[in-house]
């Protein structure tokens, strides 16, 4: 079983990109090049009613923000997100307030094939890397 752990590792360091969050204060003005090259949005909106389970640095928070995600993807979904208010607190709206331009925030990682993402997870936390966020 100790064999096993460079591998999960190493399949982190592999990981294909396979989302770009990036935070927008206007989403209108951030899709409208995308709008231009023929690209189709789907919108969801996570707030407190639908997002019960959302964890910013180990507490549990309200949340109120749009999440716009580029469609088709082809190798990747660009996801742009606007926090709605400042009430709402979020590791969004935390990020905007630090760049009120917006930018890249993150990015998600898609383990190797055949390497389970929950061992990975696992293995982060037995090394101490923390969790910015969990849904």
């Amino acid at each position: 079983m100790e064999e096993e752990k460079p591998q999960i590792l190493s399949s982190l360091l592999s990981s294909i990109v396979s989302q770009v969050g990036i935070i927008v204060p206007d989403w209108k003005k951030a899709v409208e090049p995308w709008i231009r090259l023929g690209r189709t949005f789907q919108m969801t909106r996570l707030n407190a009613s639908n997002c019960t389970d959302y964890v910013v640095n180990g507490v549990k928070k309200d949340v109120d923000f749009d999440v716009y995600i580029v469609l088709p993807p082809e190798t990747y979904e660009v996801e742009f997100i606007q926090p709605l208010s400042d009430e709402g607190e979020s590791m969004y709206s935390q990020y905007l307030r630090r760049n009120p331009q917006g930018g890249i925030q993150h990015f998600v990682l898609k383990p190797s094939e055949g390497v389970d993402p929950s061992q990975v997870v696992d293995e982060m936390k037995r090394l101490n890397i923390p969790s910015i966020c969990e849904f």
